[in-house]
């Protein structure tokens, strides 16, 4: 495991996107909620790939590494890892919606319903949670 601290500072910068995301949902900006829990989710992972001592891929959907590496470096349960994986493919194709709107013309604003952002918040609570954990075991 690492301790250089950048998995760390990772995970803290997760946790500030998350925070802006709740307030975003608040303020009925589902859009920009979807924007930080993706960004909240991205973050944490990488934070774990970086404590796992992998230099993590600059993309926004780094699921797949996640799953690889997690396999072969931890002894974290494997659906748990497919779940963290699939969370973060799922807002990774939502955050183009939400910066860019649909392929039909229709706004970023219009897009996500209360409910489905909701499910991103939890999604993205859940994969902090579940790092911060792992991270702060050390």
């Amino acid at each position: 495991m690492t301790n250089s601290g950048i998995d760390k500072s990772l995970v803290a910068d997760a946790r500030l996107s998350l925070r802006e995301g709740e307030q975003a949902f608040k303020d009925g900006f589902y859009h920009r909620t979807v924007r930080r829990c993706q960004e909240c989710v991205e973050l944490s992972l990488k934070g774990l790939l970086r404590y796992v001592g992998i230099e993590y891929p600059k993309v926004h959907d780094v699921g797949n590494v996640v799953v690889t590496i997690l396999r072969e470096k931890t002894d974290s349960d494997e659906d748990r890892i497919a779940e963290l994986a699939e969370i973060g493919r799922r807002l990774s194709k939502d955050r183009e919606l939400s910066f860019y709107g649909s392929e039909t013309g229709e706004p970023p604003a219009s897009i996500f319903s209360e409910s489905s952002v909701q499910q991103s918040l939890e999604g993205a609570t859940h994969v902090l949670d579940f790092v911060d954990g792992m991270i702060c075991e050390q």
